[in-house]
């Protein structure tokens, strides 16, 4: 059923994208907010059946062309593996950085690949995503902005959270171009 919603959300993404300009001009700037950890992510190769992450955090990016832009973002994550209480169940909360590039082939569809890190008291995990997203203007500055993302695990046995491979999730965001 996930995977059914988040490849309807991603058709749905693409096929507003082919009828769009792009809004976005060499120079801009845009800054917002996103959060994931909407009961939307599934985890491969865990070997935590019960396992659940919610984020958020800021982004922020600089069109260096009308159609590519750097972007970064920092944030917070925590991450509970396993039920409450139970005999190896864990919770942790740790800080999130990443960077990467964004380019918009069509209108406001966008594509995007990047380095996303996180670090807590007694760990370190480094991984690298793709991510499919769609700008909606709510006005001329203000955007909706989901973003179905898929990111790769390159750290192995890093503190409490040694399974976690790869990640397919959603995340939503809203955001300001300046």
């Amino acid at each position: 059923m996930k995977k059914a919603i988040l490849l309807a959300a991603a058709a749905v993404i693409f096929a507003v994208g082919a009828n769009a300009q792009n809004s976005f001009k060499k120079g801009d700037w845009l800054v917002g907010v996103q959060g994931t950890g909407l009961g939307i992510e599934s985890h491969f190769n865990d070997g935590h059946g019960g396992s659940r992450q919610y984020n958020a955090g800021l982004f922020g990016g600089w069109f260096l062309s009308d159609k590519l832009a750097f972007d970064v973002s920092a944030g917070l994550s925590h991450t509970a593996i396993g039920s409450k209480g139970a005999v190896g169940s864990v919770r942790s909360t740790m800080f999130d950085f990443g960077g990467g590039v964004r380019y918009y082939p069509v209108g406001n569809l966008f594509a995007g690949v990047g380095y996303h890190g996180k670090t807590g008291t007694d760990t370190w995990a480094q991984y690298l995503g793709a991510k499919v997203g769609y700008d909606i203007f709510l006005s001329k500055n203000i955007f909706f902005e989901p973003v179905v993302y898929f990111e790769k695990n390159m750290t192995k046995n890093f503190g409490n959270d040694t399974g976690r491979e790869s990640v397919l999730g959603l995340s939503l965001g809203f955001g300001m171009r300046f």
